[in-house]
């Protein structure tokens, strides 16, 4: 990486310390990482009153399974959605790229299905996924942003589709 690009870009893993980050000799703004702590917070407890604290009013929220949702109140809705269904949702931001207004975050989230998602009713099962959302910032709020996961593996875990049968290696050199 040219050096003068280096002090562009941030790099930070919240809730624990980044090695990478130390040894680029960069830190993620102060007012990008309380945004994640925000969010994080948000996505965390599912009080929808926060949502206009992280997102903007124009915001869009995107990801694999349903049409993409716009500004505060369907965001809030929709994570309402998701807390109903899985009442112990927890996500932790395992690593964040942030540059100039872009960002990505890693991801890993988990719960327990016990209410209906997306037409699935509940079956009880816990569900561990990693995933990556991409976007972009306004302001010091999420203007977009597009998350990205295994929905295959997602909906083997709640057992809505049966799971697939690991394949051999040798199986496909036939």
């Amino acid at each position: 990486m040219p050096h003068q690009q280096a002090h562009r870009i941030a790099i930070a893993g919240l809730g624990g310390p980044d090695l990478q980050s130390q040894a680029l000799g960069v830190s993620m703004p102060h007012d990008a990482q309380g945004l994640w702590k925000l969010d994080l917070d948000l996505w965390n407890s599912g009080k929808a009153e926060l949502v206009p604290q992280v997102y903007t009013a124009q915001a869009t929220h995107a990801e694999p399974g349903h049409e993409a949702v716009h500004g505060p109140a369907e965001i809030g809705h929709w994570m309402s959605v998701l807390h109903t269904a899985f009442p112990d949702f927890k996500v932790e931001f395992t690593r964040t790229v942030t540059e100039g207004n872009q960002f990505v975050l890693c991801w890993t989230c988990h719960g327990t299905h016990k209410g209906e998602f997306l037409g699935i009713a509940p079956t009880g099962k816990h569900v561990d996924l990693q995933g990556v959302t991409v976007g972009r910032t306004s302001h010091g709020h999420i203007h977009e942003e597009r998350l990205y996961y295994d929905r295959l593996g997602f909906l083997e875990q709640v057992g809505a589709v049966p799971a697939l049968a690991h394949i051999q290696p040798e199986s496909v050199m036939r």
